[in-house]
């Protein structure tokens, strides 16, 4: 699967928005937006980054591949 290696998945996505971020590129504490939602981003479960989102304060697991805005 592309999702599986992260190298290739940065390869294939399109870089063109301004102001973004991977999420694996953000140290660990810090908040981001994704979508409509902010969150802190937690520790790595194999792939994925266990992230809270701060309003509800329910953990989510977000691909660390995925393009978030830096707050």
């Amino acid at each position: 699967s592309v999702g599986a290696d992260s190298n290739i998945a940065k390869f294939l996505i399109n870089d063109s928005e301004e102001h973004q971020d991977y999420l694996e590129d953000l140290e660990i504490g810090t908040h981001f937006k994704l979508g409509q939602k902010i969150f802190r981003k937690g520790e790595k479960r194999k792939l994925r980054y266990i992230c809270c989102d701060i309003k509800t304060n329910k953990n989510y697991l977000i691909n660390a591949t995925a393009l978030v805005e830096k707050m």
